[in-house]
């Protein structure tokens, strides 16, 4: 029989591990989902927006390579969303490049815009060397 506050700690475990970047079971991952699969997917998801954000930290960028992403928790499916993991974190994905998107394509419109842009587009591409593997770089 499962003792609810030994589930409770493991929750609590898996939030602590994800807060800080720290290594965790995927065992106690799965087995948390299981008891409160929505209080899970909150941590997980918040955990993918912060290492996800601009700028990116190597660190725990690593850690979410290592630990998350090979995870199996990402073929687990939300009860309230109806959607896969997977599917939230490609959301997040698509949520922080529009964003991105969105600021390039401003700034290449303001470019458009300014009164001197015809010059610039008049330059001519004056390329030396075409390839990074051209004997005058040296690979």
């Amino acid at each position: 029989k499962n003792s609810s506050g030994t589930l409770a700690t493991m929750i609590d475990s898996v939030s602590d591990s994800f807060a800080t970047c720290s290594p965790f079971l995927e065992s106690t991952l799965l087995i948390a989902w299981l008891f409160d699969a929505e209080k899970c997917k909150e941590i997980v998801l918040k955990a993918c927006k912060k290492v996800l954000r601009a700028p990116i930290d190597k660190d725990e960028y690593d850690w979410f390579k290592q630990y998350c992403f090979s995870s199996n928790i990402w073929m687990q499916k939300s009860a309230q969303s109806g959607k896969f993991m997977y599917e939230e974190l490609l959301a997040i994905g698509d949520a922080m490049s529009s964003d991105i998107v969105a600021n390039m394509d401003s700034i290449y419109e303001h470019l458009e815009s300014h009164k001197q842009w015809d010059k610039v587009m008049a330059i001519k591409n004056e390329s030396v060397i075409s390839r990074q593997d051209d004997k005058a770089v040296g690979l």
